[in-house]
């Protein structure tokens, strides 16, 4: 069968009770024939592989969450003074004190890759903010991590790192950490110290990586009509961007993005006028169990991605908007790959995908400078899928063979 989700919960006695914030995600493979599958010989490999390795811990520093729904708060750090390193693991640091009032509590977390502008300097001390994400203004280049509820740590492959120091024009230096806080309970008492521990080594790995988004690249989809089980969002990454790329490209994770209402998401894979593949698909989407999907897919120059995102929205009542509320929706993908790929302004190429500008569905297509970036002869998604790549087969009774 290979990799199959699975969904966990525990608890400390044996009484079926609610589980509370012990539950979890994760991926099990299972097997017809006795074979070692991937995922358990890149952790033998791993286990032989010895490097020096060292972490830090970057944690919010005591941010009080104002007594409203939702909160979108940003803080500003420094890495350690390296000449130059491989970021090789990320681990999510949620302050279970946060999360025991509300498993939900900290609703999600982004890592920017940040230069130290005005707008980073502005977060030396945590504060409410408007995202990073497709502000020109705010010097932040791309994603190096998300978190949302039920995920586990980013752990890089032997051969790749995120760049770290200033050797490189991209290397990670500073950072911003953005968190969604859903106090849906309007607390005025909690003080959280959620963040992420870097782990990473003076050894440097044979590539760098970076993180690219794909979909609804900063959240402006128009809305979802109330009151009906499926709607139904088409965006893509086109043949005419992607063919820009110097060079192919190897995704290693794959974390895909909706809120409360997210129902199914699924990204066809074409090459030369055929669909080869889903670069990721999740039938049964649910919020609460999100996971980055590690995987080894070849992405080449000329290949095209669609992003399909299902939600039902019988439960409300009014429109639901594409923003960054708990209530709100959004339709995103974040993929890790490796060998990095660099724009013509010698920043990593991070978007590939839909935003709408001045009434437009116009396509953004490399790095962060959203006046250079976005290709306005390219109208998304530049070419639909044909209908049924989302058909769920799932629970179908099993064909009958014909023994002769």
């Amino acid at each position: 069968m290979g990799p199959v989700r699975v969904v966990y919960a525990t608890g400390s006695s044996d009484q079926v009770s609610y589980h509370g914030s012990t539950r979890g995600a994760t991926i099990v493979e299972f097997y017809s024939k006795p074979i070692v599958p991937q995922s358990r010989k890149r952790a033998e490999e791993r286990a032989k592989y010895t490097e020096e390795v060292q972490n830090v811990t970057i944690v919010m520093p005591g941010a009080k969450v104002p007594a409203q729904v939702t909160t979108y708060m940003c803080s500003a750090f420094t890495l350690p003074d390296v000449p130059d390193a491989h970021i090789i693991k990320i681990d999510p640091v949620i302050d279970i004190t946060s999360q025991a009032t509300n498993p939900d509590f900290v609703h999600h977390m982004l890592v920017h890759v940040c230069e130290a502008t005005p707008f980073w300097q502005k977060y030396q001390t945590p504060a409410e903010c408007d995202s990073p994400l497709g502000n020109s203004e705010s010097g932040c280049t791309s994603l190096l991590f998300a978190w949302a509820v039920g995920m586990g740590p980013l752990t890089l492959p032997l051969e790749a790192g995120f760049r770290m120091g200033k050797t490189a024009s991209y290397g990670v230096v500073h950072l911003i950490l953005e968190f969604h806080y859903n106090n849906v309970e309007l607390r005025d008492d909690i003080v959280d110290r959620s963040g992420i521990r870097v782990h990473y080594t003076t050894n440097l790995r044979q590539f760098d990586a970076s993180v690219m988004t794909l979909g609804d690249t900063v959240v402006t989809l128009p809305d979802i009509p109330p009151r009906n089980p499926y709607v139904e969002y088409e965006t893509n990454c086109p043949t005419e961007c992607t063919s820009k790329w110097s060079h192919s490209i190897t995704v290693f994770a794959d974390f895909q993005h909706m809120h409360q209402i997210g129902k199914q998401m699924w990204t066809t894979h074409w090459r030369d006028g055929k669909m080869i593949g889903y670069l990721n698909r999740v039938d049964f989407y649910s919020f609460n169990f999100q996971q980055n999907t590690y995987t080894q897919v070849e992405l080449q120059p000329g290949d095209r991605f669609n992003v399909h995102c299902v939600y039902d929205s019988t439960s409300r009542s009014a429109p639901t908007d594409f923003a960054e509320g708990s209530e709100d929706e959004m339709c995103l993908e974040f993929i890790a790959y490796y060998p990095v790929l660099v724009t013509t302004n010698k920043e990593p190429f991070v978007f590939c995908g839909y935003v709408s500008v001045a009434g437009q569905n116009v396509t953004w297509c490399g790095d962060k400078d959203f006046t250079t970036q976005i290709d306005w002869n390219l109208n998304n998604p530049t070419v639909k899928d044909p209908p049924g790549t989302g058909a769920i087969t799932f629970g179908n009774k099993p064909m009958i063979c014909n023994k002769n």
